[in-house]
């Protein structure tokens, strides 16, 4: 946590809130709770919106990431240090916003049951990722689609996971088939399968659309971290069928076979990929069965009209005693 404070900060903040009064304090993610600690008196309500339970995500790397014993040591103390910051900040929040319901049940097998643990997951805009606005056939050979930032550690292992084990299963059966790489900030590492066939590195792009429409499907490979699901979402609204394993499609509602696939193996994996390329129907009827769902429960709009619910709920509630 030292690592993101910054003294100037600190005091920026106390000199623009000075003097104010607040109904409420909202701040997204960990690395802030040291400065909102130092700003704010304790009077205040206190809402943090997560977008990733930090001791998760940490637990998770170190089971899943190959490292040196030095490297698990390290990251063994972080874990420890976290812990501690989570088990305080817990009993002095009024209410924790997580993006799934994996996320809460992590944090309570840790903490205990606590009601100001609630889960609300991300969405999409339905608007924006609207294929009617711009209509645009897939490719003429099976592609799908990666899309995410292309520097962060579970995307890093789920396509070098992918690249390694699943992709030469799938290229195998099909020579025609491709992977697009879609995202910012790409790590040498990644940049470097490009040089895999089958593997096209695209980067960054201004608008995102339009590769999910060329593909025939999107791939969610993570075995590391809860967080956002914003993909699936968006590629689902866009009727883009979806292959994810089952953490990466944790805390959506999605059911396996019904609103996308679901595989935890390598050769699930690839088997579900080839599952989707020789079926058109399957592809059509994933599509529209998860963009309804995505219409029906994960909309911005839906997802707003809950969260003004819930804190109007907790403004109405005595402060908490800190």
């Amino acid at each position: 946590m030292r690592h993101w404070q910054n003294d100037s900060v600190t005091q920026s903040l106390k000199s623009f809130t000075a003097g104010k009064e607040y109904d409420v304090i909202w701040f997204c993610d960990l690395v802030l709770w040291p400065y909102v600690k130092k700003a704010f008196p304790k009077h205040y309500k206190l809402i943090l919106d997560r977008s990733r339970v930090d001791w998760l995500f940490q637990a998770e790397e170190l089971r899943t990431l190959e490292q040196s014993w030095v490297q698990k040591l390290m990251r063994m103390e972080n874990i420890w240090k976290v812990s501690r910051i989570e088990r305080e900040l817990i009993h002095e929040l009024d209410l924790m916003i997580v993006c799934g319901p994996d996320d809460k049940a992590f944090l309570q097998s840790k903490v205990g049951p606590q009601d100001n643990i609630w889960v609300l997951p991300n969405g999409a805009n339905e608007m924006f990722f609207n294929a009617s606005s711009f209509p645009q056939e897939p490719a003429s050979n099976p592609t799908a689609l990666f899309c995410g930032a292309l520097d962060y550690v579970p995307n890093i292992d789920a396509l070098q996971w992918y690249a390694e084990d699943i992709h030469p299963q799938i290229l195998k059966a099909r020579p025609d088939y491709s992977l697009t790489l879609v995202g910012k900030n790409p790590t040498d590492a990644i940049k470097a399968m490009a040089h895999i066939k089958g593997i096209n590195f695209v980067g960054e792009v201004p608008d995102v659309r339009h590769y999910y429409q060329n593909a025939w499907f999107q791939i969610v490979p993570l075995r590391i971290g809860g967080g956002t699901r914003l993909k699936i979402a968006e590629g689902l609204c866009l009727s883009n069928p979806v292959i994810s394993t089952t953490l990466g499609a944790q805390g959506l509602e999605l059911r396996d076979e019904e609103h996308l696939l679901l595989a935890d193996e390598s050769a699930s994996f690839a088997k579900a990929c080839l599952r989707l390329i020789s079926d058109d129907s399957l592809r059509r009827k994933l599509g529209k069965s998860g963009r309804d769902k995505i219409l029906k429960s994960y909309t911005w709009q839906a997802i707003g009209r809950r969260l003004v619910e819930k804190a109007n709920s907790i403004l109405k509630q005595e402060v908490t005693t800190k």
